[in-house]
């Protein structure tokens, strides 16, 4: 009798520590890859947000144009655009076209007020 009450405390300690490992291992690992995923998608939109931002604001104020080099907005873009490649590649395309189309806005702009 005392045999299978040892027994049967020994079992429920031995399977409670085995599944508290098991599962605190299985679900940090699980977590850890979730956030890593959903937190660099969301960053990723967000980052591509704010570039989208800067152009329509460069768009709406063409004086800005002649104070920030092209190289420099592209190269700013093409920093920010890099991650969301991974997940939406038409999505950074779209965005780098939008950002080229701003680009044009502003040099027809320049051009007008030089002209003038």
């Amino acid at each position: 009798m005392y045999i299978s009450v040892y027994f049967t405390i020994y079992l429920s300690i031995y399977l409670s520590s085995y599944l508290s490992i098991y599962l605190s291992i299985y679900l940090s690992l699980y977590l850890s890859i979730y956030l890593s995923i959903y937190l660099s998608i969301c960053l990723s939109i967000y980052v591509t947000a704010q570039t989208s931002y800067l152009a329509a604001y460069l768009s709406i104020h063409p004086s800005l144009c002649a104070v920030i080099p092209n190289w420099l907005l592209l190269r700013f873009h093409y920093l920010c655009g890099i991650s969301v490649l991974k997940y939406n590649q038409s999505a950074v395309l779209v965005d780098l076209q939008i950002h080229l189309i701003a680009k044009r806005i502003h040099r027809s702009a320049l051009k007008d007020n030089l002209c003038e």
